[in-house]
C-alpha cells in the first residue's frame, strides 16, 4: 500500500482498519502505519501480532531486518540451500509474525470487508436508538469511512451510568480513559503538568458500547434502551425514581 506525508489527520490506524478518508485507505496517511492484530480486532489473530505497512522500500527492508534479529532472511530464501549462512547486519529482534497467526489472519482476510459492515450497520442501529437522547453518538464526517472497531458514545455522569448498565449486565469499556498524561506511569512527565483540556474532558465523558458480530439490530436496540434508562434512574434500588 502505498504511503504519502500529509498533515491531514487520520483516524487511529490499529483501530480502523478498512477506514478510509476521501478514498484513500488508511495505512497511505504517513510513511509507516502500525496495524494490531490482537483477538479483539476486526482482523484478529488467535493471539498477539501485527504489520507494519510503507510506501519505502528501503523502510520497508530495514523494518523487516529490525523484526528478524537484524538479519535479510528474504535474500536468504532466495537463494535457497546454496544460500551463504545468516548474517546479523544491524540490531534486531526476534518479532516476526507466527506461522500459526499468519495462517488465522489469511483466512480471515477475504471476510474483513463483510465483518466491518456488520460493525457498521450495528453502530447504525445503536445511533438511530439514541437519536432522541442527550448521548452524544459519534459523528461521521463527509469524506470519512468509518469501521467502528469500537462505538464510543460520551455522557454526563458516565460512571454512575456504567454502573446502571453493569446491574442490568450490559457490558462497556473504557478505551483510554484516563487519558495517557494522567496514567500513573506518566506522573512524573512534563506532559502530566501541562492542560490538555480537551482529552480531560473525554476521558471522563467517553463510553464504549457493545457493537460485536454476536449483537443483532435488536440487541443494539435494547442495549440503547437501557442507556436511556440508565441516564434517567440512578440505580435498580432506586425502584424506577429520581
Amino acid at each position: 500500500m502505498p504511503a504519502t506525508r500529509s498533515t491531514r489527520e487520520g483516524p487511529p490506524p490499529d483501530r480502523a482498519l478498512a477506514a478510509a478518508i476521501d478514498g484513500r485507505p488508511v495505512g497511505g496517511w504517513a510513511e509507516v502505519t502500525c496495524f494490531s492484530f490482537a483477538p479483539s480486532k476486526h482482523l484478529g489473530a488467535f493471539g498477539s501480532g501485527g504489520a507494519a505497512v510503507t510506501g519505502d522500500a528501503a523502510l520497508a527492508q530495514r523494518m523487516q531486518r529490525f523484526a528478524g534479529y537484524g538479519q535479510e532472511r528474504e535474500r536468504h530464501y532466495r537463494e535457497g540451500f546454496a544460500a551463504p549462512p545468516l548474517e546479523h547486519l544491524s540490531e534486531g529482534l526476534n518479532e516476526r509474525l507466527d506461522e500459526l497467526q499468519a495462517a488465522m489472519l489469511q483466512a480471515k482476510l477475504p471476510h474483513l470487508r463483510d465483518l466491518v459492515a456488520g460493525h457498521v450497520g450495528r453502530a447504525a442501529a445503536c445511533s438511530q436508538a439514541l437519536a432522541d437522547t442527550p448521548i452524544q453518538t459519534p459523528e461521521i464526517r463527509p469524506g470519512f469511512v468509518h469501521s467502528f472497531r469500537n462505538y464510543v458514545v460520551h455522557l454526563e455522569d458516565r460512571d454512575r451510568v456504567r454502573r446502571r448498565l453493569a446491574e442490568d449486565g450490559i457490558a462497556t469499556g473504557l478505551h483510554y480513559a484516563p487519558p495517557l498524561h494522567r496514567q500513573p506511569v506518566c506522573r512524573e512527565t512534563r506532559a502530566a503538568k501541562r492542560p490538555f483540556p480537551v482529552a480531560d474532558r473525554l476521558g471522563k465523558t467517553l463510553l464504549s458500547l457493545p457493537v460485536g458480530l454476536h449483537l443483532d439490530a435488536s440487541d443494539c436496540r435494547q442495549v440503547a434502551d437501557r442507556l436511556a434508562a440508565a441516564i434517567r434512574f440512578p440505580s435498580k434500588e432506586s425502584g424506577g425514581r429520581d
